[in-house]
């Protein structure tokens, strides 16, 4: 699977994913949309039935309603009465027959009964009467025991029918009963078909043996139909004997069996309706045929959308392959067509110093937006500039030509064959400017190999070239002596560096012990602040020893005042010769309440001292804390100037090392000088030695062919070089 799947060409991996995603979506769908559907039709054939089961019954209880009002009102009525009392046959038949003849058609029977369950007279049989229906008809029997009404389905000669007996009296005399009926039969089962067309049959559950129909000929009760050949089975039975509605779906039938109970509300039979589904199989049939040409249709549909989209998609794909096919073959004219814009008129922009300023089918953003820093280029663009835009994709200039992730690929492809176009002109252009010059390379060359055959024919030049080279050694020497002046004033500018740094060394080291000094002058402010913070402490307890003695003080002023009181007392007591002690007694009660407002007053002063205590010893605490990260931060800072203090060390060490190399270099310059002079005493022994020359110039001939032929490779690169740019059209 995996080997198709990367041989499936983009187009076709995409229209094969989507397609098969969307048959399998639309399959899903239409599944769901036709199961629901299917279930839909099926809730509405339950509900059919349903209505059905409830029309049969509600039938049922309107018939028995209007019977036991009908019976109600013949068997109040007074006439009625005193016709039955005196057993009157022909007068309760004249009274009765018209009004049971206009209503014969709902109610099949109407008749009265003698107490002993006797037929006394039958309006829908006036010819028939005097025979005993004790033995069947147990709802009369009922009526006439219980004297009560007795209504409900019972089971007669006639078959099934609805009855309704009603006990009739006559001056608290028990007359009989009068008795409605309606014949649950073919009628009454003709009457639903008009409704809701299908074949209707009534069969009874009874066991004893059938007593009103013909079970050689048929089965049923009473049916709409000649024929049943709609099978139940027993369990189906048992359903409805337990009193419960029973639904059978099959191809083509809806069979619904509907008990029903007698007057005893027993189970004695039940309603079985069989119902044509043809037209629901056929909407069910037309249902699925239906789906199947729309789910079709949807994944023919689904295909051509897929197929246009991948379509305008890879159509672009398939241009650009054609356009990167083209600049591999060396056209770097080619372009993605791009929408033409003027972004100063889009803009309303004034910026006229912008090189896109008023120019049609600019790409400002990467000329003057945004990415024009990544290109080199500055960026001119207000909204950039000001910051009103982050960059230039929240422009509608850009926005108008990227409409698209295409079109975004198109832009950029313009501007890498523009750089790529741009790389391969400068290179070109390289390229002339290094054939020209290994041209004139060449001919210098050739012009060196001249040189070197004309030194080798003209060795008497070498004298006036020695002569030259001594001056040069001359001039060699006296570049050497600036060199020597140059190398003193760098000496003198590292010895000043060296004295630098050595300052440096002494402002850490000053530093150092300043740090120290603090470190020390804070180790001190911690410990007086333990020690305040013990002082503290000790006043606050001293000021509650205070406070104690002053309630002392108060407790003595107090007792003292009680004596003064009671000396008072004793002295008014004692008349005039108590006169003066009362004075004195009266002075020390003075006393005594001036000390303990005194007390008082100090008392008060104490608590305040106590609160300010409380509050000192708070702020020493939380000053401890601050005092604790003072030392830590001090400790850091002590950490931090030893490393500077390192690295300073390794600085000035530096410094040193460089002192030292340039005194070398003062030295070796001095080397240098000498050897200049060597140099001058050997040049003006050039002469002498001619013939090494001559030796020395057949060799420089030798390298300046190698030269040459160097510089002639280098032509054929050059040209080479210019042949593969050449292959691309700028």
């Amino acid at each position: 699977m995996n080997k198709i799947m990367s041989n499936l060409s983009l187009r076709n991996l995409l229209l094969l994913s989507i397609g098969i995603s969307m048959v399998i979506i639309i399959i899903i769908l239409s599944t769901y949309i036709f199961n629901s559907m299917g279930y839909e039709l099926r809730n509405q054939e339950v509900e059919k039935l349903n209505a059905i089961s409830k029309t049969v019954n509600n039938k049922l209880d309107d018939l028995l309603e209007e019977g036991e009002v009908a019976v109600k009102l013949v068997a109040k009525n007074t006439a009625v009465q005193a016709a039955f009392a005196d057993r009157d046959r022909e007068l309760l038949r004249s009274m009765l027959l018209d009004s049971y003849q206009d209503i014969s058609e709902e109610m099949a029977q109407f008749q009265f009964h003698l107490p002993n369950s006797t037929s006394f007279l039958r309006l829908h049989n006036p010819s028939k009467y005097g025979d005993d229906l004790s033995s069947f008809r147990l709802t009369v029997n009922q009526a006439n025991s219980e004297k009560e009404l007795v209504s409900g389905i019972e089971e007669g000669r006639g078959g099934y029918g609805l009855r309704v007996v009603s006990p009739v009296e006559y001056r608290g005399d028990h007359l009989g009963t009068v008795e409605f009926g309606v014949s649950l039969g073919k009628g009454f089962l003709n009457e639903i078909k008009n409704d809701f067309p299908g074949d209707y049959y009534i069969y009874s559950l009874a066991d004893k043996e059938n007593v009103a129909w013909d079970q050689s000929k048929s089965e049923w009760i009473a049916s709409t139909s000649d024929s049943d050949n709609y099978e139940i089975q027993d369990k189906d039975i048992e359903k409805i004997k337990s009193g419960e509605k029973v639904i059978k779906n099959t191809d083509n039938t809806n069979l619904l069996l509907i008990p029903f109970r007698d007057y005893k509300n027993e189970v004695s039979g039940f309603f079985k309706i069989a119902f044509d589904r043809q037209q629901i199989s056929n909407t069910y049939n037309r249902l699925t045929r239906n789906t199947l040409i729309i789910s079709l249709i949807g994944i023919i549909l689904t295909l051509i959308i897929t197929f246009l989209v991948a379509k305008r998609i890879f159509d672009p794909l398939e241009r650009f392959e054609g356009m990167f096919a083209s600049l591999a073959l060396g056209n770097l004219n080619v372009s993605y067509p791009i929408k033409t814009v003027n972004c100063s008129e889009i803009m309303d922009c004034a910026e006229d110093s912008c090189p896109d300023f008023e120019r049609d089918g600019v790409t400002c953003w990467f000329d003057v937006g945004s990415y024009a820093p990544e290109f080199g280029k500055e960026v001119h663009c207000p909204k950039i500039k000001t910051g009103e835009y982050e960059d230039c994709t929240e422009c509608k200039v850009y926005q108008r030509v990227n409409k698209n992730e295409i079109e975004k690929l198109g832009a950029w492809f313009n501007k890498f064959a523009d750089v790529l176009r741009n790389l391969l002109k400068d290179i070109s252009s390289m390229s002339d400017n290094l054939a020209a010059s290994s041209q004139e390379l060449t001919a210098t060359g050739e012009e060196l190999s001249a040189s070197a055959e004309e030194i080798g024919n003209s060795m008497q030049t070498v004298a006036s070239g020695a002569e030259e080279q001594s001056a040069q050694v001359e001039e060699t020497s006296a570049t050497i002596n600036e060199l020597r002046d140059q190398i003193d004033s760098v000496n003198n500018s590292s010895a000043k560096m060296n004295q630098r740094a050595e300052n440096v060394m002494d402002n850490i080291e000053s530093g150092n012990k300043a740090l120290k000094n603090t470190e020390v002058s804070i180790s001190r402010v911690k410990n007086n602040t333990k020690t305040t913070a013990t002082a503290i402490n000790s006043l606050g307890e001293s000021s509650k020893e205070i406070g104690e003695i002053v309630d002392l003080i108060n407790g003595i002023s107090e007792q003292t005042n009680l004596l003064a009181l009671n000396a008072a007392i004793e002295a008014a007591r004692a008349g005039e010769a108590g006169r003066g002690f009362s004075v004195v007694a009266e002075e020390i009660r003075g006393l005594a309440e001036q000390s303990s407002k005194a007390t008082k007053d100090i008392a008060k002063l104490i608590k305040s001292i106590q609160k300010d205590v409380e509050t000192a010893v708070k702020n020493m605490n939380e000053n401890e804390v601050t005092v604790e990260e003072s030392v830590e931060a001090i400790n850091k800072t002590s950490s931090s100037f030893t490393a500077i203090t390192t690295q300073a060390e390794d600085l000035e060490s530096l410094i040193k090392n460089i002192r030292d190399e340039v005194e070398k270099m003062n030295k070796n310059s001095i080397n240098v000088k000498k050897a200049v002079d060597q140099i001058s005493e050997v040049s003006e022994m050039a002469a002498a030695n001619a013939e090494e020359v001559a030796a020395s110039s057949e060799e420089q001939e030798a390298s300046t062919q190698t030269v040459v032929g160097a510089s002639e490779d280098l032509v054929n690169m050059v040209e080479k070089l210019n042949k593969m740019v050449s292959q691309f059209t700028l």
